[in-house]
């Protein structure tokens, strides 16, 4: 992160040998000098707005279609369900 703030290579090493002071190791010292801010300049990049767009309207037709289906079949399940508890009362009296 201090990379990316621009701070200077020394003073990136020597804040984490100060924190990491009992433990401070040498692959990590060699991955603070190898890596190179230039990699992470897309990782703030604003998204493409039609991108999220589309994918937003993708998501929410899903979603109504979703409802839409556990609304038509909710009342056939329920009216199934007490058809087979009428019939089975029917049959238990006979």
């Amino acid at each position: 992160m201090r990379k990316l703030s621009g701070w200077d290579l020394g003073d990136v090493i020597g804040e984490y040998r100060a924190f990491a002071e009992p433990k401070v190791r040498d692959c990590d010292v060699a991955y603070l000098r190898s890596c190179e801010p230039a990699h992470f300049s897309n990782l703030f990049r604003q998204a493409s707005l039609p991108f999220r767009t589309v994918r937003f309207l993708r998501a929410a037709i899903f979603a109504v279609v979703m409802l839409v289906v556990w609304a038509v079949s909710s009342p056939r399940l329920v009216t199934d369900k007490l058809m087979e508890l009428s019939e089975s009362e029917l049959l238990s009296e006979e």
